[in-house]
């Protein structure tokens, strides 16, 4: 009977060490598969970022975009040799320095048959060895791979007046921008100013949808006018700023409605005037959506003299427009409303200083744009206005903070469709849903 037992416990025994053997191996074989799928995972994901990174330089170069200027823009770290432009990334794909690279996006710029050619390339930091055989090699074999220095006087002349007017420019932003940080600090106090802060962040958020839309135009704007295709520059001029305002409006409104529900609800303790200061500064940034492509367009010229002069004095306006509100004992949120009335001036300038330098008529702006966006904003207002007539904003209601973002949300859109598209735009915006539900 012992006996039996004791062969009964060794069968167990071996069989309970043959299953952690094959345990062993079967979990051998699934971590290896694991890690190399892992690997191959993370080399496809390099390798499309890679092609990512070098397609969006070429766009670039084909938009006819400066590629310094685009660099700039874009990065905060890059090298230039000769014809040849650097950007280095590490390992996660953030933007580095050179003895941090990872990888190094190549961009060679050339001139081939009266023809500017670029070579766009990224490689591992492995790959120093192959650059420079491949550039003796091409070096040696291409003549347009050769170059020469020269002086254009001329040239120089014209980027150096071009890069004055546009420092200028971005001066007078910094300067109001810190100048209004140092009025708040001096009448208001710091809680005053951390309140501005937050309004600001909520205002970056919504902003950056819109600017990426714009970002995609702006080569072509560009482009256009480089080519003389002046119609279709007026057409993205027009239609740029008209979807953004419209994807502000969309987005700001029911925020604008609902912001100090919002609010309560995201910081529980709200600093003063902080519900003031995103409706102000909101409003700054629907008049401020207009700007960007006119800008472009007129950068696109190199004719800013003028524009960077007017645009830049009236902005620096804001400072001591806004002092005087201050020291006149008016409240915080003066400060906005100066601001908000210094941008529609600008932007009236913006009109009547660029649309005769890109051959634009002013009335065609006016007519395309501005009309339409106006009777869209006070149509979409309708539906906030009834709401809050029939069902006031009570504190804490969550159902009714949801209810109204998307009831204003909604409505707003529908009015943006049916009262400011006109019926090729209202047509183009069906095939774009067409082609979208079609692709699912």
């Amino acid at each position: 009977m012992i006996e039996r037992q004791a062969r009964r416990s060794g069968v167990f025994l071996l069989e309970l060490m043959i299953s952690i053997l094959f345990f062993c191996i079967a979990a051998a074989v699934g971590l290896q598969l694991f890690v190399k799928s892992h690997c191959i995972s993370e080399d496809a994901g390099n390798m499309n970022m890679a092609v990512h990174k070098a397609a969006a330089a070429a766009e670039v170069f084909r938009s006819g975009t400066d590629m310094e200027d685009y660099l700039k823009e874009e990065y905060s770290y890059y090298e230039k040799e000769d014809n040849t432009f650097l950007v280095s990334f590490a390992a996660d794909w953030e933007n580095c320095k050179t003895k941090d690279a990872e990888y190094t996006l190549w961009i060679t710029l050339g001139e081939a048959k009266q023809r500017m050619v670029g070579h766009f390339a990224v490689k591992q930091k492995n790959g120093e060895k192959d650059k420079i055989i491949y550039g003796k090699y091409c070096k040696h074999k291409f003549t347009e791979t050769s170059y020469h220095f020269i002086w254009d006087k001329k040239t120089t002349k014209e980027m150096t007046k071009f890069a004055g007017w546009t420092l200028n420019g971005n001066i007078a932003w910094v300067g109001y921008t810190q100048g209004l940080n140092v009025l708040m600090n001096m009448f208001c106090g710091t809680a005053v100013n951390a309140a501005r802060g937050i309004a600001f962040t909520v205002q970056q958020k919504i902003i950056d949808f819109c600017n990426n839309f714009q970002v995609a135009v702006d080569p072509q704007i560009t482009k256009t006018y480089s080519v003389e295709e002046y119609d279709k520059m007026h057409n993205l001029i027009i239609m740029s700023s008209k979807f953004s305002f419209y994807l502000m409006l969309v987005l700001s409104l029911p925020i604008f409605v609902e912001i100090d529900e919002i609010l309560r609800l995201w910081l529980k303790i709200v600093p003063e005037h902080t519900a003031n200061f995103v409706r102000l500064i909101l409003c700054c940034s629907v008049i401020d959506i207009f700007r960007n492509p006119m800008n472009t367009s007129i950068h696109a010229t190199g004719d800013i003299k003028v524009f960077q002069i007017w645009e830049a004095t009236t902005l620096l306006l804001i400072v001591p427009l806004a002092y005087l509100a201050l020291k006149l004992g008016y409240p915080a949120e003066s400060v906005f409303v100066v601001q908000l009335i210094v941008f529609i001036i600008v932007q009236a300038e913006r009109i009547f200083i660029v649309c005769p330098r890109i051959k634009m008529k002013k009335i065609l702006y006016v007519r395309r744009l501005l009309l339409p966006s106006v009777k869209v904003l006070f149509t979409a207002l309708i539906v906030p206005a009834s709401l809050i007539i029939v069902w006031p904003i009570q504190p804490d209601n969550y159902i009714q903070l949801l209810t109204y973002l998307v009831l204003i949300a909604i409505s707003t859109s529908s009015v943006v469709y049916f009262v400011g598209l006109a019926q090729n735009e209202k047509e183009k915006v069906k095939l774009i849903v067409k082609n979208k539900i079609g692709r699912k």
